[in-house]
């Protein structure tokens, strides 16, 4: 990967974890073939878009993609020969709202619902 590849990731994560961009538009870039995008880790999209959320999310989404094994990325995600599945499946899992904790709302929320490092 070029260094300006690594410039684009790094700006876009920043973008991510700043609310500048969305996971939506980084799936767009990856689509339109942007090479820095496409090589992105789901992992690190998700924990920088969604911090909170991040775990649960990736589970549900591998849960939906059980052909991909190892580190997803979005150049998976998008990867024509799937026919959008992947970017369906993504797509329903960002858009679902986030499930209270356990014992919401009588118990706090744990450190990792509010963003906590984890």
């Amino acid at each position: 990967m070029s260094r300006a590849d690594s410039s684009k990731r790094r700006q876009a994560l920043e973008g991510l974890e700043r609310g500048f961009i969305k996971v939506k538009d980084l799936v767009r870039f990856a689509e339109g073939g942007d090479r820095a995008s496409r090589s992105l880790p789901l992992e690190l999209v998700l924990r920088s878009a969604e911090p909170g959320r991040w775990r649960s999310l990736l589970e549900r989404i591998r849960a939906a993609n059980p052909d991909v094994t190892g580190q997803m990325t979005l150049g998976e995600i998008v990867d024509p020969r799937c026919g959008q599945r992947r970017v369906a499946a993504l797509a329903c899992v960002l858009e679902q709202p986030p499930t209270p904790w356990p014992g919401f709302p009588w118990t706090p929320a744990p450190p990792e619902w509010l963003g906590s490092p984890g």
